[in-house]
């Protein structure tokens, strides 16, 4: 089989990076897939092609590692913002990203490129290991299981410590959503699950998902996962759950493969471009206009909520188009 690496966030112990070594295999099945964090000689000699993706990685850290390579180059499940170098994509066969945002970009400055859902949508979860998982968890912290379960999903960056500590609205912002969180699970009738999705300092999901949790009065109905999970098993949790509560871009995409109803709290351009791209802006809430009463009744709401169907459109739909993309000729 021919050998196409790619490269990417990738060995870094962050869910959605990782879903990815799942996904790409799952959609072009013809090939050897190798996943590094960074190219060399040797490992571009052992290669026939290339892809960058997928990822918010149209950077110079990465493009700047194209500039002599002679192989087949492509762009896959990539996303990209005004700042991106496109001097650095001459030479790319394919340039496909993963929203509309990021195709209007580069389309204003003259770079072709085409739109494919992000390849993660490719990945199909096992709701009923989910719900077993959940129990096992619980089992195992000792917490007590409602009949209703909400997964929380804190990312990272938001708790930036460094970051945080020369913009004094975002240290209000995080701890007022930290609050704001602490009461909005106390006042909802379910267990709560913290996920984390990264896992690599500084950005470790583990600091706010705990930080969150310290501000629960209710803390025997809520469980932080601290253990390593594989990519599986975090997709399977979140389709076991009967919501999330998102602020990473691969937890929205999960909990919509695995037909849980969401609600994705804004803080970076990514969810943003998902969500207007897939039409569902209805399902976000900003980050800095949080509304803790509005999100309060929204949540018990969806967890009552027995009709997915309008989620299983959507991944149906996304999984539909990427089907298309698995024609795609890598090498030669």
């Amino acid at each position: 089989m021919k050998v196409v690496t790619a490269l990417g966030w990738y060995d870094k112990m962050n869910c959605g990076d990782e879903s990815y070594k799942l996904a790409f295999p799952t959609i072009f099945t013809n090939y050897e897939w190798r996943f590094v964090d960074k190219l060399t000689a040797e490992i571009v000699d052992q290669s026939d092609a290339i892809v960058l993706g997928g990822g918010d990685i149209m950077s110079n850290t990465f493009l700047n590692q194209f500039a002599f390579i002679n192989k087949p180059k492509h762009a896959i499940s990539v996303s990209c913002t005004n700042s991106t170098d496109v001097n650095k994509l001459t030479g790319f066969q394919n340039i496909i990203v993963r929203d509309h945002n990021s195709l209007d970009i580069l389309k204003n400055k003259g770079i072709q490129a085409k739109y494919m859902p992000d390849i993660s949508f490719c990945l199909h979860p096992d709701k009923m290991r989910g719900k077993r998982l959940i129990r096992k968890e619980f089992t195992a912290h000792k917490g007590e299981l409602y009949e209703k379960v909400v997964v929380i999903v804190m990312n990272g960056h938001l708790a930036d410590a460094e970051s945080n500590s020369y913009d004094v609205r975002k240290f209000i912002n995080f701890h007022k959503l930290a609050y704001d969180l602490g009461h909005i699970i106390d006042y909802t009738p379910a267990s709560f699950i913290f996920l984390p999705f990264g896992q690599q300092p500084p950005w470790d999901d583990r600091a706010p998902n705990i930080w969150v949790a310290q501000k629960c009065k209710f803390w025997r109905k809520n469980i932080v996962i601290w253990n390593e999970l594989s990519v599986q098993d975090i997709l399977d949790i979140v389709s076991g759950a009967d919501a999330v509560i998102s602020t990473r871009l691969h937890s929205t995409i999960f909990s919509i493969v695995g037909h849980a109803h969401f609600i994705d709290i804004i803080h970076n351009h990514k969810n943003a471009a998902l969500l207007k791209t897939i039409e569902k802006q209805q399902h976000g809430v900003s980050y800095e206009g949080f509304d803790a009463e509005k999100v309060l009744a929204i949540l018990k709401d969806l967890i009552w909520k027995q009709d997915s169907k309008e989620l299983q459109v959507l991944a149906d739909k996304q999984r539909s188009l990427l089907k298309g993309l698995g024609d795609l000729r890598l090498v030669g």
